[in-house]
């Protein structure tokens, strides 16, 4: 009786399953397309409102190749074209003070039109995607480095890049060193073992 009873139980679970998963495949196929590309591989488009792409292999396997979500917010040091202060301090004997104070209103001129170049591509973005594409400019750099630290949504940065003054557009994240080779190299570890000096707590750089 027992035996009939889960027979019966697992023959309407299989039942269920065989019913449902023509719904579930319908709905799948509806959120990616498939093109073919001309060295035979197959292309499939995952969920592409948020850009998300795959690779179907010849052999059929699936591949990851790219994914990207434009709503996400993301930080990124913007580098533009004009160099910065320090090329033109390392020639401070041949330029006078007031070609230097020259060099600094080009490039603040150049931030600022930057500035408005970035309005013009969020004002664009949220009328055309019907989202909110505002962003946030950090800091500015002229000495090392003429550019801006920048917090924008990742729609932004293929038109971003795009700009004239613009040479490079690098995410802005965390790294932490690894010493496990270098201390040793330069036999930093006798210091620290016999003298206390790890460097803890001292800042490198801002």
């Amino acid at each position: 009786m027992n035996n009939f009873f889960v027979k019966v139980i697992n023959s309407s679970i299989i039942a269920i399953v065989f019913f449902i998963f023509p719904f579930f495949t319908n709905a799948y196929s509806q959120n990616f397309t498939e093109i073919t590309t001309s060295d035979g591989q197959h292309v499939r488009i995952d969920n592409s409102k948020r850009g998300v792409y795959s690779v179907i292999t010849k052999n059929g396997n699936i591949q990851p190749v790219y994914q990207q979500n434009p709503d996400e917010v993301v930080r990124l040091i913007v580098t533009f074209k004009d160099p910065p202060l320090a090329v033109y301090q390392a020639k401070k004997s041949s330029l006078q003070k007031s070609s230097l104070s020259s060099v600094y209103s080009t490039l603040q001129a150049g931030h600022e039109s930057f500035r408005t170049a970035l309005n013009t591509i969020r004002q664009q973005l949220s009328a055309q995607l019907k989202s909110d594409y505002s962003y946030t400019i950090k800091r500015d750099f002229y000495r090392a480095l003429n550019g801006v630290a920048l917090q924008c949504k990742q729609g932004m940065i293929d038109k971003i890049r795009a700009l004239p003054i613009v040479k490079d557009v690098s995410l802005d994240r965390e790294v932490k060193a690894n010493l496990k080779e270098s201390v040793h190299q330069i036999r930093a570890d006798i210091v620290q073992d016999s003298l206390g000096i790890t460097g803890k707590g001292v800042l490198v750089g801002d």
